[in-house]
């Protein structure tokens, strides 16, 4: 079977659909969670955690902007 290749803009848009798909489900799972503030403030804590690991390594502003953007529909 032949693979259908990607180009940069439709790899990108199938990445964008796989993480708006990932937010939803977390949403989902938060929403029914029995403590779901305390959910939130573990996932703060791991996304704040996972930024601070960014820093200390080369990587894109977009990378930053991208968890930022997690976080806020969190808050």
């Amino acid at each position: 079977m032949k693979e259908n290749k990607m180009n940069s803009e439709e790899r990108e848009d199938y990445i964008l659909g796989q993480v708006m798909a990932l937010s939803c489900a977390v949403k989902a799972l938060l929403s029914t969670h029995p403590n779901p503030e305390q959910a939130k403030a573990i996932f703060i804590a791991e996304l704040e955690a996972t930024e601070g690991r960014a820093l200390a390594v080369p990587i894109q502003d977009s990378f930053m902007k991208g968890l930022e953007k997690v976080r806020g529909f969190l808050e």
